[in-house]
């Protein structure tokens, strides 16, 4: 086990232990994106050797010294969450609140309720409860923001044309989307909320808890 300490621009300081296998998935998912550094070699016998140990603490802070120096590659969603995985979503879930309550601020039907952290696993994709603001009656709805990738491929008019074609779709199985909206970060989607869960959800066994 490895201890890993990092500092933010705040003063605060989190540490976090890792193993080595942490480092190689992580080395892993960054030559996806063509960034490559050599990682110490694995080693089955003798890896409780102290000069063994020795060095390869030197070689993997080299390597968390090589994707550190690049602000592209420190800020990058991966990075971060190696070395700060519970606040760094925690942050991700507070700022994709305040940035979805702004958005709404000028929109006269619906207001935010609360954030719905626990629903959902990407990381990119966000999920609060929104309410109406002109008719009580209305049942509650789950507004999603999805953030953009890396990997988006369609401009800023395809990415409108295909939103306002969601809002057309009518099926038996599947929630109809009361509107989805471009906005600078990805987009947001508002769908009735369904208190029986997903499909997913169906399909896991899974029921919906609110708290």
């Amino acid at each position: 086990m490895y201890l890993c300490c990092s500092f933010s621009s705040d003063s605060n300081t989190n540490s976090i232990l890792k193993r080595y296998s942490d480092f190689n998935d992580l080395n892993q998912k960054l030559i996806i994106f063509g960034i490559t550094h050599p990682l110490p070699p694995k080693k089955f016998f003798g890896n409780m050797d102290p000069s063994f140990i020795q060095d390869r603490q030197l070689r993997l802070q080299t390597f968390i010294d090589h994707i550190t120096q690049d602000p592209a590659i420190a800020n990058a969603l991966i990075v971060q969450s190696f070395f700060d995985p519970a606040h760094f979503l925690e942050r991700m879930h507070e700022e994709a609140l305040e940035y979805v309550s702004m958005q709404l601020r000028s929109e006269p039907k619906w207001q935010i309720v609360e954030s719905l952290k626990d629903f959902g696993w990407r990381q990119r994709k966000h999920y609060s409860l929104a309410k109406s603001k002109v008719d009580a009656k209305i049942s509650d709805h789950i507004l999603i923001m999805v953030e953009n990738g890396p990997d988006i491929a369609l401009g800023e008019r395809e990415l409108n044309s295909a939103l306002k074609t969601l809002c057309t779709i009518q099926h038996p199985y599947i929630y109809p989307t009361t509107f989805a909206l471009p906005c600078e970060v990805g987009a947001l989607i508002l769908r009735e909320f369904n208190p029986e869960g997903s499909l997913k959800d169906y399909i896991y066994k899974v029921h919906l808890v609110m708290i």
